[in-house]
């Protein structure tokens, strides 16, 4: 099949509009920007360094993906990896990290067979309205201070 120069043209202003088309209906939807991710950033250092802990600081989209990654002096390799399940638990599940560990502490053992679920306080889901723009997790020596740190940074976002 031969196609010509105007079906051609006709097909690539079709594909221009619907990929336009496409971008704004995108742009509409909430997410963090550069401005949030620091601001974000930021309190938690600040609330990690208030507690005189050291740990890691993570943000992610709301697919889970990385967008922030800080581990502080001192902190162990290992919190890098908590914090990013942490986070990636709250932003893909709409709930804090902390709900999967109740539910094994209830013997609810199930939580362990949630894909990308990780059962460790720390993770909070970062929110524009009620919409789940990404999420936050935090990695400190004290799990209860993760918990409490990752929930006031969460606050802080408007």
């Amino acid at each position: 099949m031969k196609l010509s120069v105007p079906l051609l043209s006709g097909l690539a202003a079709s594909l221009l509009f619907a990929s336009a088309g496409l971008a704004s209906a995108h742009t509409m939807v909430a997410s963090l920007d550069q401005k949030d991710i620091k601001n974000l950033a930021s309190a938690a250092e600040g609330e990690i360094e208030k507690a005189g802990l050291n740990g890691t600081i993570v943000i992610v989209d709301a697919d889970g993906q990385l967008l922030y990654v800080d581990r502080l002096d001192g902190s162990i390799p290992g919190s890098v990896d908590a914090a990013i399940g942490k986070a990636r638990t709250a932003a893909l599940y709409h709930t804090p990290s902390a709900t999967f560990m109740d539910r094994l502490a209830k013997g609810q053992n199930v939580a362990l067979a949630v894909p990308n679920a990780l059962p460790m306080g720390g993770g909070y889901p970062l929110k524009v309205g009620d919409t789940v723009v990404g999420g936050i997790g935090i990695s400190t020596p004290k799990p209860d201070m993760d918990v409490t740190i990752a929930e006031t940074v969460a606050g802080t976002l408007k």
